[in-house]
């Protein structure tokens, strides 16, 4: 393995499940998986005008590139984090949220970067 630059005008993001936001945008760019890293997996994603329900299946790393972010989450997804340009969230395994945003830009970092193996997901 070597190092591998990722240029930001040259990434390629994937719509995920349009249909879900018809009226917003739910794109993911994967960067690191599973063919780069056993360990660790990465990448960016936009969130506008949408809202992504999810219970994390691995430790997460959140960086605020652009836009605005909304978190929330617990049980009832009771409590909210707002996040702009620099800011850095720690999403633990396990928790329960909703990714929300207006023209946000996010890096992500997860780990372990196989968890889509480990919970019977296929890789992508």
């Amino acid at each position: 393995m070597s190092v591998t630059l990722y240029r930001r005008a040259e990434v390629d993001f994937t719509l995920v499940d349009p249909a879900a936001t018809p009226d917003g945008e739910y794109a993911l760019a994967r960067l690191i998986g599973v063919k780069q890293s056993a360990t660790l997996g990465g990448g960016l994603v936009k969130f506008d005008n949408c809202s992504i329900e999810w219970t994390l299946l691995y430790d997460e790393i959140l960086v605020v590139l652009s836009g605005r972010f909304r978190l929330r989450y617990g049980e009832q997804l009771e409590n909210t984090v707002e996040a702009g340009p620099g800011d850095v969230l720690w999403l633990p395994n396990k928790t329960r949220l909703a990714y929300e945003g207006e023209k946000a830009e996010l890096f992500f970092a997860v780990y372990p970067g196989n968890w889509r193996t480990l919970n019977g997901y296929p890789e992508v």
